[in-house]
C-alpha cells in the first residue's frame, strides 16, 4: 500500500465496497441456532412417538418375529433418547452463546442468509475495498455477520486510512444503507454515496415507484412516466376535492385528500341527526377509534354529491379550472 500511494495510484480517492460469503469448513448439520435445535427436538419426539406405536403393535403380536422387531424398535426408542439427551444439552449451549449460535467444526463461522429461501449457508462475509479506477484491493475484513448493514463506516474508515486520503468517496450498494452508518461517517472524511433502499412493492404488481416520478421544485409538481402532471402536490393537499374539467358537465377529476377525523365520523355514518359520536386523543388515534374503511355505497353517495355540488356551482368556478370543449 505505501508503494501505491508512492506512485500516486489513489489519486481519484475513489474506492467500491462490497461483501462476499465464504462456505466454511462446516456444513449446516454441524451449525445450531435455536430454532434448528427445536425442530431437531420436535422431529425426534416424533420419531419415538412413532416406534412406540410400533412397539405397542409388536407386542400384542406374540411371535419370534415379533421379539425381534421389539429388539430392534427399543434399540432404536434407546438411541433417539440419547439424541434427544444431546440436543437438549446443545440448546443450553445455543442459549449461552452471544449471537444464539454455536458451530461444532469451525466455532468462528455462522449461518447466514442467502438469496434463495431456505439455501443459508455456514461461512464467513469478506468485507473488501476496491479502488475504482486501478481495481487494486485497499481494505478487507472478514465478519461472521451476514448482514452487510453495519459495514459501510469500518470499511470506509479501512480504505481512507489504507490509501491515505483525506477525504475518500465510498461506492455501495443499498444492502449498505443504515442511517447510523451514514452518520458515523459525518466528519471523517468518507463520503458515502449509497442508493436508497427499494420498500415498495408495486413493482411486483406490474405498478409504478416513487422512482419513476420526477418531482420539480419550481413548480411544486412531479412528471409521470407519461408526461402528465399529478395535480394533488404540498401546495394544494388541504382540499378536500377540486373538480375541473367541467366540459358539457360530462368529463370530471375530482382530486381528494385524506379525511380529517370528525369527516371519517360522518362518512362512517356515526354522526347522524339524532347521536353524534365524540371521540378522544390525537388524530392518530381518533382515526383507529373510527375505522378508515368506507363502503362503496357511501363512497358512491360522496362522489355523486360533490359532482351534483360542482355542476350546480360550475358558473362559480374560476376559469382555469374548466377545461375548454
Amino acid at each position: 500500500m505505501v508503494l501505491c500511494r508512492r506512485l500516486n495510484l489513489f489519486s481519484k480517492a475513489v474506492v467500491a465496497v462490497d461483501g462476499s460469503k465464504f462456505k466454511a469448513v462446516n456444513n449446516r448439520d454441524k451449525n445450531f441456532t435455536a430454532a434448528k435445535v427445536e425442530a431437531r427436538l420436535a422431529q425426534v419426539e416424533a420419531s419415538i412417538g412413532r416406534y412406540l406405536a410400533a412397539l405397542d403393535r409388536a407386542d400384542r403380536e406374540p411371535s419370534d418375529i415379533a421379539e425381534a422387531r421389539t429388539t430392534r424398535l427399543n434399540e432404536k426408542i434407546a438411541g433417539l433418547r440419547e439424541q434427544m439427551q444431546a440436543l437438549q444439552a446443545m440448546s443450553r449451549q445455543v442459549e449461552a452463546a452471544p449471537d444464539g449460535q454455536v458451530s461444532l467444526i469451525d466455532p468462528d463461522a455462522r449461518s447466514m442468509a442467502t438469496s434463495g429461501k431456505g439455501t443459508g449457508m455456514v461461512g464467513y462475509n469478506v468485507q473488501a475495498a476496491v479502488d475504482a479506477e486501478h481495481h487494486l484491493i485497499v481494505a478487507h475484513a472478514v465478519t461472521n455477520v451476514g448482514s452487510d448493514r453495519a459495514q459501510l463506516a469500518p470499511m470506509g474508515l479501512l480504505a481512507q486510512e489504507a490509501t491515505g486520503c483525506a477525504t475518500l468517496t465510498v461506492l455501495a450498494d443499498r444492502g449498505y444503507l443504515s442511517g447510523e452508518q451514514v452518520l458515523a461517517c459525518e466528519g471523517t472524511g468518507v463520503l458515502p454515496c449509497v442508493p436508497k433502499t427499494l420498500t415498495s412493492g408495486h413493482a411486483k404488481r406490474g405498478l409504478f415507484t416513487g422512482q419513476d416520478f420526477v418531482y420539480d421544485a419550481e413548480q411544486d409538481h412531479y412528471t409521470c412516466p407519461a408526461g402528465q402532471h399529478p395535480t394533488v402536490t404540498t401546495a394544494n393537499r388541504g382540499e378536500l376535492a377540486v373538480v375541473t374539467g367541467l366540459g358539457g358537465g360530462e368529463r370530471y377529476d375530482i382530486l381528494f385528500r385524506m379525511l380529517e377525523p370528525h369527516e371519517l365520523a360522518a362518512a362512517m355514518g356515526f354522526n347522524t341527526e339524532d347521536a353524534r359520536y365524540e371521540f378522544t386523543g390525537n388524530k392518530t388515534q381518533q382515526i383507529k377509534q373510527i375505522g378508515n374503511a368506507v363502503s362503496v355505497a357511501k363512497m358512491k353517495a360522496c362522489v355523486s354529491a360533490i359532482m351534483a355540488d360542482a355542476a350546480a356551482d360550475r358558473a362559480a368556478l374560476p376559469p382555469s379550472l374548466v377545461a375548454a370543449e
